[in-house]
């Protein structure tokens, strides 16, 4: 693993001010209104709006994953998770809808067809199928969704074991799944799995809410399992679910192949080395 002290440098914004407060929506909400209603007269024009969008959309993740980081790391501290919740659903969750009126804005501009085809592609369809998946009833539903993973966050960071007379996390048994010795990582494989079941009504329940959550945003997008909805919203464009499991059909059947492979080899192998020892004893 690779050390630096190099400190990380945050980059200047260029077209939103550093003292711009983003905890409050009406501060927010104030700079989607302008980015709605400005004009567009040229294709640099859309791409200069295309980076202020951007820009803006930098910002607001940026300090929900602090928010997250916090959360995480002070997972006994339950204002910590408040504040991230507060933060998805009062500012995050209001600016999809701003979201959805800048995609349309980009994708019905008629200086789009002047950019250069062969560059903007993958955006043109990223940005389509952003559109096509986008819906307004599907937004509580994810703020929901949220709020759940978070819960299971906070109970799973909070699981610890005694491992060789030191307490620790389940999170930092981790690196001993990866030991060299067998007997450690089972040791280690145990001890997690076995705290996990002692919350498993908890993690079940939260699952099968999460799992309704997720059936019915599914079926708002017009698809028949989450799974499909999921694969077009990660934007896997190069192949379909389907195909998917038959890339992991054949690369399980290839595995097995190989290990057969292996198997019969050190077989051949074993009852070689048999039949010339049995050669030996004879010729004695």
């Amino acid at each position: 693993m690779n050390y630096t002290n190099e400190k990380i440098v945050k980059g200047k914004r260029t077209y939103f001010r550093e003292d711009l407060d983003i905890t409050k929506w009406e501060n927010v909400e104030k700079e989607m209104k302008k980015l709605e209603a400005e004009e567009i007269n040229s294709a640099e024009g859309l791409i200069k709006y295309l980076e202020k969008v951007g820009e803006l959309s930098d910002i607001l993740p940026e300090e929900m994953a602090w928010r997250y980081i916090t959360m995480t790391r002070f997972a006994d501290k339950p204002e910590n998770e408040k504040k991230f919740n507060e933060f998805y659903a009062g500012i995050i969750a209001k600016c999809k809808p701003y979201d959805f009126k800048f995609n349309r804005k980009f994708y019905d501009s008629p200086y789009r067809k002047e950019l250069d085809e062969k560059k903007y592609t993958l955006l043109n369809q990223i940005i389509s199928n952003d559109i096509e998946l986008y819906r307004e009833e599907n937004i509580p539903l994810q703020v929901k969704e949220k709020e759940l993973a978070n819960k299971y966050g906070a109970a799973f960071s909070k699981l610890t074991v005694i491992y060789k007379g030191e307490e620790k996390t389940l999170s930092q048994l981790s690196p001993f799944l990866k030991d060299p010795d067998r007997k450690v990582r089972e040791e280690v494989w145990n001890l997690r799995m076995n705290k996990m079941m002692e919350m498993r009504d908890e993690f079940n329940k939260l699952f099968d809410e999460m799992k309704g959550l997720r059936v019915q945003q599914a079926k708002n997008a017009g698809f028949d399992n989450y799974r499909d909805y999921m694969h077009q919203a990660k934007g896997r464009f190069s192949y379909a679910p389907a195909g998917n499991r038959r890339t992991l059909y054949l690369y399980e059947r290839c595995r097995i192949a190989q290990k057969c492979s292996d198997i019969i080899a050190r077989s051949r192998s074993c009852y070689a080395y048999i039949c010339h020892e049995r050669y030996q004893a004879r010729s004695l």
